[in-house]
């Protein structure tokens, strides 16, 4: 019998969609490396919040064995699947560029960073706490001229979870080459 096919879902960043030649890439790159199935999770970002995006996260896949699934979040879509994380078992979860919106760490954030995501998500993202467990191995992924408050949480977080830290060298907050190329390793 053959083995069977790992399954990986893929969430993107804010504003971003399967689309985006960078996920194309990811995705293709993905299917000839290892022959995995990917699939998409890309949220509605039009007016709505954390809350809205995970609850429909939870929708799609309310029928799938999550825990054979590998999740591979790019910033937001990494927050997302961290705040999913500690009530949800996932095979493995890599964390790209981690968004820093929780509750812990909105009071350290520029002023232009609360006003790019609008006063309801902002209100929304600090009832989202850090998880304390989260049920999945965990890898974070970062470039080293992405914020440094976030690179800091994700070191820390890495450690807490008993993960993986890979600083990705000259890139930052875009999913590049050389993070397609880390994720597929």
């Amino acid at each position: 019998m053959p083995a069977e096919k790992r399954k990986i879902i893929i969430i993107p960043g804010f504003g971003e969609s399967e689309s985006e030649e960078a996920y194309i890439q990811l995705k293709e790159d993905i299917q000839s490396y290892s022959g995995s199935i990917v699939e998409f999770y890309n949220p509605i970002w039009d007016r709505r919040t954390v809350r809205h995006w995970i609850n429909d996260f939870k929708n799609k896949f309310k029928d799938g064995d999550l825990s054979k699934f590998t999740v591979i979040g790019f910033s937001m879509g990494a927050y997302i699947t961290l705040a999913l994380s500690n009530e949800q078992k996932f095979k493995k979860i890599i964390l790209a560029s981690l968004s820093p919106y929780f509750k812990e760490n909105l009071k350290q954030l520029p002023e232009d960073a609360l006003k790019f995501m609008s006063k309801n998500r902002i209100k929304d993202f600090s009832s989202v706490m850090v998880p304390s467990t989260i049920n999945s191995s965990c890898t974070f992924l970062f470039g080293d001229k992405d914020w440094k408050i976030a690179i800091a949480q994700a070191e820390k977080l890495a450690s807490k979870y008993n993960g993986k830290f890979f600083l990705i060298k000259d890139t930052g907050h875009e999913l590049t080459e050389n993070y397609i190329k880390k994720i597929t390793a």
